[in-house]
């Protein structure tokens, strides 16, 4: 399966059910090092793990994450906390991580703005805490992303 189709069935799948997944323990959300990107100093960049289905991330949490809980986290919360959070912590997102971890690194913004163009054809109404609407939200993460 290629990048492209990857991602657009983490975007498909989350705008369906309008639900994201996340690994968490007491030290915070799952993450990963990038096999893609490095920042400044030539380290991996950080990648908070998500993913679209629970039972993906429950099949995963066995391996490699064993003592952290699946969580549940809306759509609205995974666009306006998480993507834009993770764009100004300079990290990256993983989507649907498998077993052999391998993934998808996604810059989050960007990630951001498919999710939110695809929401346009549905009747999904977020509900946003900083943001009149979905369209406000896109508004300013595409103002960010032009920086």
């Amino acid at each position: 399966m290629s990048e492209f189709d990857r991602e657009a069935l983490f975007v498909s799948k989350i705008i369906q059910t309008q639900k994201v997944w996340g690994l968490k323990s007491n030290a915070g959300f799952a993450t990963l090092a990038s096999n893609e990107f490095e920042n400044e100093e030539g380290q991996p960049i950080p990648i908070v793990c998500f993913w679209s289905d629970k039972k993906s991330a429950v099949t995963i949490k066995k391996k490699h994450w064993k003592n952290f809980v699946p969580v549940e986290i809306s759509i609205s919360e995974f666009l306006e906390k998480w993507c834009v959070g993770v764009y100004n912590d300079e990290l990256l997102i993983g989507t649907n991580i498998d077993l052999k971890l391998a993934r998808l690194e996604s810059e989050p913004l960007p990630l951001a703005i498919k999710i939110l163009e695809g929401l346009k054809n549905t009747d999904v109404r977020l509900h946003l805490n900083s943001f009149e609407d979905a369209s406000e939200l896109e508004h300013k993460i595409r103002e960010i992303n032009a920086e």
